[in-house]
């Protein structure tokens, strides 16, 4: 999230996508030299869509699939562990899920754990992939779906080693032959905006001048002052809420982190452009889009959660007022 390469021209960009096999070299020469870069992160330091790249790695370990998102999921429960990320413009959701059931058909599907539980957006994807990576931590496997214009609308990393062996054959039969050509960006409508699960009476910002950036990164750095939280990140397609304890949280300018073992959210508060309080306790910090990260503060810690939220908030402003 941090202490990412610059973007190149415009002109650069666009020659690479024109070009699959440079585009792949010159992604491969990125991960070379920072070793950490995720896949939205490397796409944005080349100026391309990410689904350019995973186009460009047809042949070389993505795999374009054929089929309906809920056909390609029915299985899930089989897989063992698996890592479903959700997006929108504050940042990653990270989710780690056990033996997750599917449920639903049509324009809407729900994946649901014993903290978690999604909502998918069936419309609005363009492509799914399926990408196979070997690499220093090993065998990476993961289910990518994108919209038209090439952002990721949801990703599905399966973790379990037994389980990919189970996923493996069902996945490759909807696998399709397509030699690599340039990608390029489709007229279909965008994936709907989703919103999250359940249903909280929202409020104004509380009346100061702290400013949105820091009540949203207090929000987060506090969410191991509670005896769990419900977070949860909406956005275009996609819908996830965890419920469970954040023990862990740091901060490293511009982002903001809150994890524990099944989630990890790694934010950029300052994408956010209004901060409303929700229920008794809770925060929801929301973007120009209409995306949301929700914090609801469970148990013990939760009645002094918003004010000690509002403290941090003080803080960091009069840090940033005086650096």
């Amino acid at each position: 999230m941090h202490g990412r390469p610059t973007p190149p021209p415009a002109a650069e960009s666009a020659a690479l996508l024109a070009d699959p096999p440079r585009l792949y070299a010159r992604w491969r020469a990125l991960l070379a030299e920072h070793h950490h870069l995720h896949g939205p992160e490397a796409a944005a330091a080349l100026g391309v869509p990410e689904a350019a790249l995973l186009d460009s790695a047809t042949g070389r370990g993505n795999r374009p699939l054929a089929g309906a998102l809920a056909d390609i999921l029915a299985p899930v429960a089989d897989w063992g562990r698996v890592l479903l990320a959700a997006r929108n413009r504050l940042g990653v959701h990270l989710n780690v899920m056990a033996r997750a059931g599917l449920e639903g058909q049509g324009a809407e599907l729900r994946l649901r754990g014993e903290r978690h539980e999604a909502r998918l957006a069936t419309t609005g994807i363009a492509r799914i992939d399926l990408f196979e990576e070997l690499d220093g931590h090993g065998r990476t496997v993961s289910l990518n779906w994108f919209d038209s214009q090439g952002h990721a609308i949801g990703r599905l990393f399966l973790m379990s080693k037994d389980g990919r062996e189970v996923a493996w054959p069902h996945l490759l039969s909807f696998a399709q032959a397509r030699p690599t050509t340039a990608w390029t960006p489709g007229t279909a409508p965008p994936p709907p905006l989703l919103l999250l699960p359940g249903v909280h009476e929202a409020a104004a910002m509380p009346a100061d001048d702290l400013g949105v950036a820091a009540w949203a990164t207090a929000a987060i750095l506090c969410c191991d002052h509670a005896g769990g939280m419900e977070l949860g990140m909406a956005g275009p397609g996609a819908a996830v809420v965890y419920r469970g304890p954040l023990g862990t949280v740091s901060h490293t300018p511009p982002a903001a982190h809150a994890t524990d073992l099944l989630c990890k959210l790694h934010a950029r508060p300052a994408a956010a452009t209004a901060v409303f309080g929700i229920g008794e306790h809770g925060l929801s910090v929301r973007t120009a889009e209409g995306g949301e990260l929700r914090l609801v503060p469970q148990g013990e810690g939760a009645p002094a959660w918003r004010e000690r939220v509002q403290q941090r908030a003080r803080a960091l402003k009069a840090s940033t007022e005086t650096a």
